[in-house]
């Protein structure tokens, strides 16, 4: 039996919104990093914050990628 379908809104309770975003940005790390390993790409993460908070996290992997954006 499959889980249901996600309604795609903002969660309006502040609370499980953050818990929402970290269990989904852990999944995406963990996606970007088997993707990264299983067919050898390099990957990159960017998240930026919508409403003022001060969260900004960067995941490369792959040592030319990281070259390639310290040098723009």
């Amino acid at each position: 039996m499959g889980r249901g379908k996600v309604q795609l809104k903002r969660i309006e309770n502040k609370i499980n919104r953050q818990v929402t975003f970290s269990k989904r940005r852990a999944g995406l790390l963990k996606k970007a990093h088997e993707i990264s390993v299983l067919c050898d790409a390099e990957v990159a993460l960017m998240f930026f914050p919508i409403r003022g908070s001060s969260l900004s996290i960067l995941l490369i992997l792959g040592f030319s990628l990281l070259l390639t954006f310290l040098s723009i």
